[in-house]
């Protein structure tokens, strides 16, 4: 027996609902989700360590994740897993099948 990720790609879904499910995966972004993460730690400790790990991230604008959901409504098959991160262009996430 074959594991497919890709259930939703089926025709039938679309032609049924006229629904495309779309999965998107937005990196670290510049926005206070972000940088405001630290402050709401449990503790002052939690919050330094929190704060080092997200200096070492490539936080993309708030602009490329948007534009990535234009190209992704635009180009995106139903069933698709797509990543926005560091500032670059979406792509697209690929699932490999898996014996159960």
């Amino acid at each position: 027996m074959t594991l497919r990720c890709d259930v939703l790609q089926e025709p039938v879904h679309y032609d049924k609902t006229g629904v495309r499910v779309l999965t998107v995966c937005p990196g670290a972004t510049k926005t206070e989700l972000l940088t405001e993460s630290p402050k709401r730690q449990m503790d002052n400790e939690l919050g330094e360590q929190l704060s080092k790990k997200i200096e070492t991230l490539i936080a993309q604008k708030p602009d490329n994740v948007a534009n990535a959901m234009v190209h992704i409504l635009n180009k995106g098959d139903s069933g698709s897993v797509w990543v926005s991160k560091n500032n670059e262009p979406p792509f697209l996430v690929s699932f490999p099948e898996v014996e159960i």
